[in-house]
């Protein structure tokens, strides 16, 4: 994998993770809208609850799915974080190896790198990208 790519796919996969955690904060919600229409009366038969039996299990069944994923997300992405700041915590100190420290191991923003960097425009933080990325190539072309 090219080592832009590379770095860019720890960004990516975050932004996996956290569309995953939240669709298990939405199944959550729906699994307990579900339980919460359940009738407390012990006494109810189970043909009054409409199904809903079926769905809890589903609902269920989809939370264990996404865990399962995220878990595993997380040990790929760690392992990938952990790789890349070996990487750049031997380049030489510098505003490329900052950039990428903060960018793609840190996960900031290009907004909030402008502006802790007191930069004036956004075309100076792709010009330090575009330097960073040559930077980090030169030093690692087979990632």
């Amino acid at each position: 994998m090219a080592p832009d790519k590379y770095l860019q796919s720890i960004r990516e996969l975050s932004k996996k993770i956290e569309i995953y955690k939240m669709m298990r904060r939405e199944t959550e919600e729906a699994l307990n809208h579900i339980k919460a229409s359940i009738p407390s009366d012990d006494r109810v038969q189970r043909s009054r609850t409409g199904g809903l039996d079926t769905k809890i299990i589903r609902n269920m069944e989809k939370l264990e799915e996404i865990d399962s994923w995220i878990s595993a997300a997380n040990t790929k992405q760690l392992s990938r974080k952990n790789d890349a700041l070996q990487k750049i915590e031997a380049l030489k100190d510098g505003q490329c190896k900052q950039f990428l420290l903060d960018y793609y191991i840190a996960g900031k923003s290009e907004k909030q790198i402008a502006r802790e960097y007191h930069f004036s425009n956004f075309d100076s933080v792709y010009g330090l990208k575009t330097r960073a990325l040559k930077y980090f190539r030169k030093e690692y072309s087979n990632c």
